[in-house]
């Protein structure tokens, strides 16, 4: 794609995303943004910010729209706006923002570097850096003595191309999803069906904590490096990551997945349709605690790989089942198992740091497995993963 046409289909994202603003239209504004969004402000401070399906998302836009009805903005126009494509799906774009009052007055005008992810046709915002928050506090001071009709702020000075791309990318969690969607746009070539599964999860409202597109990736190479004809996945939600597991199975391969939530169940069981696997993976509902007994009593394992991705304060007894479920040679993987970072913290009172805590103990302890855990940094923000072997005898540690 030429650069004027990448040029075209930006401006034309931003016009949708103002009008979703200034309209105070929530759900038009949420469809213009990534599942996860890092957003630095001029002060240097960085937040990752869960868009969809939680509190958090809700309380940042309304928040945000009250912020512009206390100052009564009623328009805002990109006065200036610099595109340069990162890769073939990744774009970066500088804009000048000018925010005005119901009679055309200026209100104030900030800076802001956006990372744009390409998504179907059009973009998704995955990374923000601005200097709005100063601009829009000495404005409310103006309003706060004078009708918004009347004021006319001082231009601020712009951040510069290499102050914005600091704040950009210099963090930590910037570097993090700009590098992860670079790996993703270069390494996975696009596929209708996962990103179809991702936006009918998103559509239902399910959390957005499915694994990364890399992570599904790597799972499904581990899938294939195994040469797994049996999977068991413990934790469903919306079958992306099961997508990506039975993608790596050989013909005659099987799959059965767990599930808890019956709604979470439901758009799985759509989105594994979907992708033409439902001859192919088996969806069981109910709690784990439930169903994994029954899939032994069935005699259904053993499997070649297990992949764990559910409540972690039951990761122990999840841990205790795969064994179970298993043969030497099999792979158990555990995902989420750093926390930002919270697990090294034995003082934790937290369930889910505790039980992950309990398991990485019993990895360590138990001779007949051998396991690591990784660190990994990404649009998922600060977390990790467990690889664990199941091993042969004649590889067993002896006590």
């Amino acid at each position: 794609m030429r650069s004027s046409e990448i040029t075209a289909d930006v401006r034309a994202f931003f016009t949708t995303y103002c009008t979703a603003f200034i309209r105070r239209d929530a759900p038009a504004i949420a469809r213009h943004f990534a599942d996860q969004v890092h957003v630095a402000s001029e002060t240097g401070k960085s937040v990752r910010v869960q868009i969809q399906s939680s509190d958090e998302w809700r309380k940042t836009i309304d928040h945000l729209l009250e912020m512009y009805r206390a100052i009564n903005v009623a328009s805002a126009e990109v006065t200036a706006m610099s595109v340069q494509p990162v890769s073939s799906r990744l774009v970066q774009a500088s804009l000048q923002w000018a925010l005005r009052d119901a009679n055309r007055a200026p209100l104030y005008e900030f800076d802001a570097l956006y990372t744009l992810a390409r998504h179907s046709e059009t973009f998704r915002i995955v990374a923000i850096a601005h200097n709005e928050i100063p601009q829009y506090r000495r404005c409310a001071e103006r309003i706060g003595s004078q009708p918004a009709s009347q004021t006319n702020p001082e231009r601020p000075r712009p951040m510069s191309a290499e102050e914005l791309s600091a704040s950009a990318t210099g963090t930590e969690l910037e570097k993090w999803t700009v590098v992860d969607n670079f790996f993703s746009d270069t390494l996975i070539a696009p596929d209708p069906v996962l990103e179809s599964a991702l936006e009918s999860s998103r559509a239902a409202g399910l959390p957005a904590i499915s694994v990364s597109p890399n992570q599904g990736k790597l799972l499904e190479i581990l899938a294939r490096m195994l040469g797994a004809r049996s999977i068991l996945e413990i934790g469903t939600l919306g079958g992306y990551s099961t997508i990506w597991l039975a993608g790596g199975m050989p013909a005659g391969g099987r799959l059965i997945t767990l599930e808890s939530d019956p709604a979470h169940a439901a758009v799985a069981r759509a989105n594994i349709a979907r992708a033409g696997l439902q001859s192919v993976v088996e969806l069981r509902l109910g709690s784990a605690s439930d169903t994994l007994p029954q899939i032994s009593a069935e005699r259904r394992g053993p499997f070649d790989l297990i992949f764990i991705d559910a409540d972690k304060k039951n990761i122990p007894s999840y841990f205790e089942w795969a064994l179970r479920l298993s043969r030497p040679g099999s792979v158990i993987i555990v995902d989420n198992v750093v926390r930002d970072g919270r697990v090294i913290d034995s003082e934790s009172d937290e369930p889910d740091i505790q039980g992950v805590r309990r398991f990485l103990e019993m990895v360590g302890a138990n001779a007949t497995v051998s396991g690591t855990a990784i660190q990994t940094v990404g649009v998922k923000g600060y977390d990790g993963f467990a690889l664990v072997r199941v091993l042969p005898p004649d590889e067993q540690r002896q006590s």
